[in-house]
C-alpha cells in the first residue's frame, strides 16, 4: 500500500477574476475527464451571481472555457452543486432568487458528455412558499438521480430536509419527501450517498436532536425510494456542535461520514469519520481524520479511491506559511491512516478554504478550493490532481505509470519502472532493476544500500552522474541525444540516431550502434573503451578529444598516443587515462575521425 502520492501543479479554474469565484463543485466524469462549477460574482449578465462551469479532460487540459449554467440571470443564483450521470453527463443544481414566484427556489440544469445543455433549467422543489436552499446531487445506478435541500416548511416554521427523485430523462418520480422525522428546529442536508444496492443515504444535520447544540444524523432508502430507517445519529460525541458533514460510498457497498466537532479534539474544530458497512452497521467507533490539532479543522470533503480507501480534504489553521490552508488525509481499505496529513495548496499567501475532492478511475482524485487573491481579485477557484504512489513487492514486477507525475517504488526484485507521462520519481529497492525515462523531469533514485546492477533505458538525453549508483545506460528510439555516465564502471548503448556518448570518470564501455555517433573522452576520465568505433563506411563514428589536454592535434596523436595493440587500438592520454578501441585498425585511421581542442 502507497504512504504517499503525488500533487501535479496548481491550477487556477475560473477564467473571469473579477470580485469572488466561490462555493464550488467538482464531479469526475465516466471518460475519465471531471466538471468543476462555481458561483461567480458580478457576472455581466445583468444580475449580481450566477452559476458558472469548467469542463476539463481526462488529460486535465481546459475543454473550451468556462460556460454559464443558468438561463434565468435575473436576481442571484447561487450555491452550486453537481452530480454525474451514467450516460457520460451530469447535473448542475442551485438556488434561484424569486424565480419560483416565493424567495429561493432550486433547479437543475442537465448536460449530455459533451457539454451541451439538455432540455432547460427545471424547477426541482414543488412547496414554494418561503425559501428552498442548499441543493445536493447524487447519481443512481438507473441513469436519475436524487435531490435533496433545505425548505422552511415543518410545523415550527423551522427549516427541514426534503428529498426529490428523477428519472433518467429528468422527469420527477413521486413527490417531494421530508427526509428528518423529527421536526422541531432545523434540520440541513449535508450530502447524499448513492449506494451500490441503488439505495441511497442522506446525510443531515439537526439542532438539539442529540440533546447538545447540532448533531449529525442520516436516514437511508431502498432503491424503491422507501425509507428503511428513521433519523440515525451518526456521532457518539455529542457535547458542542458536530456539522458540515459529507459522505461517500465505499467499494464494499458501505460508507463513510465525515464532520466538524467542536472541542473534542481538546481545541476547536477538528475532523471526525465514521464507517459503515454494507448492512449500516457502525464498524467501529468514530475517529479521528486529523493530526494537527491547533486551531481550526473544518469543512471536509471525502471521496473514495480506486483501491477501496479513501481521502478526506479539509480547511486548517496554521498549517500553511500564511492564514488557512487545504489539508488531506488519505485511508486504505481498512480505514488506516495511509502516510500523514499532508498540504495540498502549493500558494500560501492569504486564505484557501472550502475544499472539494473528487476521485478519479485510475486511482488519483482532484481537490479544488478557494483562494483569496490569488487570481488577482477576491476568492479564485484552484485545483490541484493527486496520483498514488505506484508500489510493487518483493517480486520482480513491473510497474507503469499514468500521463500525470507521481512516485513509482519497486521494493525488492528485479522490477521494470516505467514512468509513463508526466515527470515521475522512481525508487527501484533492492535488486537488478530498469528504469524507463521519457521526460525531463524523470528522476532515478538509488542508493548504495539497494545495491543491484540497475540499467536506464532512455528516449531522451540523459546523464547517469547525477546519480553514482546507477550502473548502464540505454538511449532508445531515433532521436540524435546523448547519453553520459557516472563516476562508477558503465555501459553505455546509443540508438539509432546519432548520439554523443560519455563515460565520464570510471572504466566505461561505450556502444555507438547504427548512425555516426561520437565518443567523448576528457582528461580524468580514466580507461574507456568503445566498442563499436566505425572509422569507414556510412556510420563513419568521431573520437571527440577535444577536453584531453594531453593531446594538442592529430600529429601528436599519432606520434605520441596512437598504438596498435593485437586487433585494438590505444589512445594513451597520459597520467592513467587510456582509451581503447575495440576492432580497429590503424590504417583505417586519419585526423577526419577525431575531434581536437
Amino acid at each position: 500500500m502507497s504512504s504517499r502520492a503525488t500533487g501535479q501543479s496548481e491550477v487556477q479554474v475560473n477564467s473571469r477574476t473579477v470580485d469572488d469565484q466561490k462555493e464550488i463543485s467538482i464531479t469526475s466524469l465516466a471518460n475519465g475527464g471531471w466538471v468543476v462549477t462555481w458561483d461567480s460574482f458580478a457576472d455581466n449578465h445583468g444580475n449580481d451571481w450566477g452559476i458558472y462551469q469548467q469542463l476539463f479532460a481526462a488529460s486535465g487540459a481546459m475543454l473550451g472555457t468556462e460556460q454559464r449554467v443558468n438561463t434565468t440571470t435575473t436576481d442571484w443564483q447561487l450555491e452550486s452543486t453537481s452530480c454525474a450521470l451514467a450516460d457520460g453527463g451530469w447535473v448542475v443544481a442551485w438556488k434561484s432568487n424569486l424565480q419560483d414566484g416565493s424567495g429561493y427556489g432550486t433547479y437543475f440544469q442537465r448536460f449530455d458528455s459533451t457539454g451541451a445543455k439538455v432540455g432547460v433549467e427545471t424547477l426541482i422543489n414543488t412547496t414554494t412558499a418561503g425559501g428552498q436552499v442548499a441543493p445536493h446531487l447524487a447519481a443512481l445506478a438507473d441513469g436519475g438521480w436524487i435531490a435533496a435541500w433545505d425548505s422552511l416548511q415543518d410545523p415550527d416554521a423551522s427549516v427541514g430536509a426534503f428529498l426529490q427523485r428523477f428519472d433518467a430523462d429528468g422527469n420527477a418520480v413521486g413527490t417531494e419527501t421530508e427526509i428528518n422525522v423529527n421536526t422541531t428546529n432545523n434540520q440541513n442536508v449535508d450530502d447524499i450517498v448513492a449506494l451500490a444496492d441503488g439505495g441511497w443515504v442522506i446525510v443531515w444535520e439537526s439542532f438539539l436532536q442529540d440533546g447538545s447544540s447540532t448533531g449529525v444524523y442520516q436516514t437511508r432508502y431502498n432503491a424503491s425510494g422507501t425509507a428503511i430507517t428513521g433519523d440515525l445519529l451518526v456521532n457518539t460525541y455529542t457535547t458542542s456542535d458536530q456539522s458540515d458533514a459529507a459522505a461517500v460510498a465505499l467499494d464494499d457497498g458501505g460508507w463513510v461520514v465525515t464532520w466538524n466537532s467542536n472541542g473534542q479534539d481538546g481545541d476547536s474544530f477538528g475532523i471526525y469519520q465514521q464507517r459503515y458497512d454494507r448492512d449500516g452497521a457502525a464498524m467501529g467507533p468514530e475517529t479521528q481524520v486529523h493530526t494537527t490539532i491547533t486551531g481550526v479543522q473544518a469543512n471536509s470533503s471525502v471521496a473514495s479511491l480506486r483501491d477501496g480507501g479513501w481521502v478526506v480534504a479539509w480547511k486548517s489553521e496554521h498549517v500553511d506559511a500564511d492564514a488557512t490552508g487545504i489539508v488531506q488525509q488519505r485511508f486504505d481499505a481498512d480505514g488506516h491512516k495511509v502516510g500523514t496529513e499532508t498540504v495540498v495548496n502549493v500558494t500560501f499567501a492569504d486564505i484557501q478554504q472550502n475544499p472539494v475532492v473528487t476521485a478519479l478511475g485510475n486511482g488519483g482524485w482532484i481537490v479544488a478550493w478557494e483562494s483569496y487573491g490569488q487570481d488577482g481579485d477576491k476568492l479564485g477557484v484552484y485545483q490541484r490532481v493527486f496520483m498514488p504512489d505506484v508500489e510493487g513487492t518483493s517480486k520482480s514486477d513491473t510497474l507503469v505509470g499514468t500521463r500525470w507525475n507521481e512516485t513509482i517504488i519497486g521494493h525488492s526484485g528485479n522490477d521494470a519502472l516505467k514512468g509513463g507521462g508526466g515527470d515521475d520519481v522512481m525508487v527501484g529497492g533492492y535488486g537488478n532493476d530498469t528504469y524507463y525515462v521519457n521526460s525531463v523531469g524523470d528522476q532515478v533514485q538509488e542508493t548504495a544500500a539497494t545495491q543491484g546492477h540497475d540499467l536506464v533505458r532512455s528516449s531522451i538525453s540523459y546523464s547517469l552522474f547525477s546519480n553514482v549508483f546507477l550502473e548502464d545506460l540505454r538511449l532508445t528510439g531515433g532521436q540524435d541525444i546523448t547519453g553520459r555516465g557516472n563516476a562508477g564502471d558503465n555501459l553505455i548503448v546509443g540508438n539509432k540516431g546519432q548520439n554523443s556518448l560519455e563515460g565520464r570518470s570510471g572504466n566505461d564501455q561505450l556502444r555507438g550502434g547504427k548512425g555516426v555517433d561520437a565518443f567523448v573522452f576528457k582528461t580524468g576520465w580514466d580507461h574507456d573503451t568503445v566498442l563499436d568505433f566505425h572509422a569507414t563506411g556510412s556510420d563513419n563514428d568521431l573520437i571527440d578529444l577535444s577536453g584531453l589536454g594531453s593531446v594538442t592535434g592529430w600529429n601528436d596523436l599519432k606520434n605520441h598516443h596512437l598504438t596498435q595493440v593485437g586487433k585494438d587500438i590505444v589512445i594513451d592520454g597520459l597520467n592513467g587515462d587510456i582509451l581503447t578501441l575495440n576492432h580497429v585498425k590503424l590504417a583505417d585511421l586519419d585526423k577526419t575521425d577525431f575531434i581536437f581542442h
